[in-house]
């Protein structure tokens, strides 16, 4: 069981069979699990699956990760590679001692100069190969903060930038639309760099609807959108950057000819591997959305409102990624509004348990338990939801009433998760 406090918050059988429930999920997107049953290299054809990579002509295979997940990802392929791999780099925010890899540590929710630093590094790896060279790339959530590499602005520059759009509501698409334009190694720029040897990039989603070009802020691919479209957001949520530091991604068509990339695991497979555990347990399960989004609170709103309508034994799932638009100076995560925006009206019989796929919900929670007992007992303590919520302060709440989802660092990132069930 991957739920670190599940003692504690085992009080009811609804709560019981949901926390069976999130780690099925959790067990399905394992990241070390996944390369060593998804990924093997036979001769000179490498298999993703079930799709197949020539390596006819190349000479030496190389990995390069970033991300949140990197490190368990590079692990595993150091070893089903074998004495195939000639190297690489992965840059994760954990420390780790991989034996051909060089592992460098970056920062996150923030970037740093630690960040830029490590960028720069992969970006003087890359430009030094050659057509007989073939690049894995294993990019995770947390990459768009990692991949630092300005021109005509600072890291702080940046990080004020985030610190404002993160205040303002902005979604993931709006970020790093800003992002891909003031960084040299975003928004398709490492294909650029990596050419003319070939790539592969292994996706892991933390995106909603898996868009490539989003994951990360898309540093293998092709990028669609322009320095307007970026400056367009910094101008809706009153953002500004010296005009040197906007600049346009490639879009030369030669750089991504050899840049292939699979969407490897993304909430998907969290949520099939839901589905199958609800089953077992005797339960109707629904995979109702896995591209959510919304405000927060509102989100939690409208889940209680899909749940009111559900039968008896009905399991509702969804992933994807809400927003906070912060007006309080409280502490909390998405997944923990969610919770509490559900609370007051959740009702005997009823359970809604968001959690980050990661185990971080911007705190050391995943999620919260929205249930009758944490209701319950928030009323016992005098505890409003609604003021909490005011100060965007989720975190203390569930942190006093005790239903908190505590998780760790998972090993996995996907997108954020959403469990809603009836007895």
């Amino acid at each position: 069981m991957r739920i670190q406090n599940y003692k504690e918050l085992a009080q009811s059988d609804l709560r019981e069979k949901a926390f069976q429930i999130v780690n099925a999920g959790l067990e399905a997107i394992d990241t070390e699990r996944a390369v060593r049953n998804g990924i093997r290299l036979e001769g000179n054809t490498f298999f993703v699956r079930d799709e197949k990579f020539s390596l006819t002509g190349v000479e030496k295979i190389h990995v390069v990760g970033f991300g949140k997940v990197s490190l368990d990802a590079c692990k595993a392929l150091e070893e089903v590679l074998g004495d195939r791999l000639d190297g690489g780099i992965c840059l994760d925010v954990r420390e780790g001692d991989l034996k051909k890899i060089q592992v460098l540590v970056g920062t996150h929710p923030f970037p740093s100069e630690d960040n830029e630093r490590a960028t720069k590094e992969i970006i003087e790896f890359l430009s030094g190969l050659t057509e007989k060279d073939f690049v894995i790339f294993v990019i995770s959530g947390g990459g768009s903060t990692l991949l630092v590499q300005p021109e005509g602005m600072s890291v702080e520059d940046e990080v004020e930038t985030l610190k404002a759009l993160f205040v303002g509501g902005a979604n993931i698409e709006e970020m790093n639309t800003i992002r891909k334009h003031v960084s040299h190694a975003r928004g398709g720029w490492l294909a650029r760099h990596v050419y003319p040897a070939s790539s592969l990039s292994l996706i892991f989603s933390d995106v909603p609807g898996d868009d490539v070009q989003v994951i990360s802020s898309g540093p293998t691919v092709k990028d669609g959108t322009t320095m307007e479209d970026a400056r367009r957001v910094m101008k809706r949520y009153k953002v500004s950057l010296p005009n040197e530091a906007i600049f346009e991604t490639p879009k030369e068509e030669k750089c991504f000819k050899n840049a292939k990339h699979v969407i490897f695991v993304s909430n998907k497979i969290a949520l099939g591997a839901m589905e199958e555990k609800a089953k077992e347990l005797g339960m109707s399960p629904d995979i109702r959305e896995t591209a959510l989004q919304g405000e927060a609170q509102d989100v939690g709103k409208k889940v209680l409102g899909d749940l009111r309508k559900a039968s008896s034994g009905d399991v509702l799932l969804y992933g994807g990624e809400t927003t906070v638009t912060i007006s309080g100076d409280g502490k909390g995560g998405r997944n923990q509004e969610v919770s509490l925006g559900a609370l007051s009206g959740v009702e005997d019989g009823e359970l809604l348990l968001p959690f980050a796929s990661d185990g971080r919900d911007n705190t050391d929670f995943a999620g919260g338990v929205c249930d009758i007992l944490t209701k319950k007992k928030a009323e016992r303590m005098d505890l409003s939801p609604e003021e909490f919520l005011k100060n965007n302060d989720s975190f203390h709440f569930f942190e006093r009433v005790g239903s908190a989802l505590i998780l760790g660092r998972t090993g996995s990132n996907v997108s954020d998760l959403i469990i809603a069930m009836k007895a």
